[in-house]
């Protein structure tokens, strides 16, 4: 647990196009409820607000 290799095209999320999370993602809290997994974040500083993800399919 000391060297680690980031892979951002595995954490399948990324900024959107436009709007409140188009320039970064950050902050993210993951968590299970009722049998699903989501994650919330902030986007773009936190300056606007906060997203909530769905994970979709199964966790590897």
């Amino acid at each position: 647990m000391i060297n680690w290799i980031r892979d951002d095209k595995k954490c399948g999320i990324d900024v959107s196009e436009s709007g409140w999370d188009s320039e970064m993602i950050s902050y993210p809290h993951v968590f299970s409820l009722d049998e699903k997994i989501y994650m919330m974040y902030l986007g773009n500083e936190g300056k606007v607000g906060f997203g909530l993800a769905e994970l979709e399919g199964e966790l590897e």
